[in-house]
């Protein structure tokens, strides 16, 4: 039985109170994922989180990644929004197209499982379209409170 990749139905990203927040523009290209994954790294040391950075890395790299390969002609724009004990990331891109999570880890198939390790390290993920055929795709992690300093 041959499965197909689907989509999760679109809903917005959850509200929080940020105390912390930044948004970047980047250009579709590979050497834009490596720059975010270290402005990541950076943020999070400098917010005071730094235990979340590996998952946060990975998460945004995933995402950041789908925005390059499947919305190539496109600016990207990331945020991270800090607050309420998580950390949420998005990244809006302009492609109408939905995220599909293929059901089969194919270990030949290079990108094949990026929203399955999205999924399986986040509290919580999604999409949204956005005006203009574009779309949100965010992901929430916790953060632990001993995680966070004043």
């Amino acid at each position: 039985m041959l499965m197909t990749a689907h989509s999760p139905a679109p809903r917005a990203r959850p509200s929080l109170v940020a105390r912390h927040q930044i948004a970047m523009g980047l250009a579709p290209a590979a050497s834009e994922v490596r720059r975010i994954r270290q402005e990541v790294a950076t943020l999070l040391r400098l917010w005071r989180i730094p235990a979340a950075t590996d998952t946060a890395v990975l998460i945004v790299s995933e995402l950041l990644t789908n925005a390059v390969l499947h919305a190539p002609t496109t600016a990207i724009e990331f945020v991270a929004t800090h607050g309420d004990g998580v950390l949420l990331v998005e990244v809006r891109d302009g492609s109408s197209t939905p995220p599909a999570i293929n059901p089969t880890l194919d270990t030949e198939v290079l990108g094949s499982r990026g929203l399955q390790l999205v999924q399986a390290l986040s509290i919580d993920w999604g999409w949204i379209p956005l005006a203009g055929s574009a779309k949100s795709t965010w992901a929430v992690m916790p953060v632990r409170g001993a995680q966070i300093n004043p």
